[in-house]
């Protein structure tokens, strides 16, 4: 059977820009599951784990609930 044939623009190239789209929003993504990360572990250290809920963590962030848990599911 025959390959079809290349395209004379390479993948890379072709690519690039969403590349680089889609590293900045995984670094925006790391970014702000590290400052929930960050607000979880103060208000642990502060009112102990049992007593922090998920909206205190959210407020603490300055984001939203649903915002909680578009990264952290569970």
């Amino acid at each position: 059977m025959s390959q079809p044939a290349k395209s004379s623009r390479t993948s890379a190239t072709s690519d690039a820009p969403e590349s680089a789209a889609g590293s900045r929003a995984a670094a925006q993504r790391l970014k702000m599951r590290r400052e929930l990360a960050a607000a979880a572990m103060e208000l642990f250290a502060t009112k102990g784990y049992e007593a922090t809920t998920v909206d205190e963590i959210a407020a603490q962030a300055g984001v939203a609930r649903r915002t909680f848990f578009r990264h952290f599911r569970s």
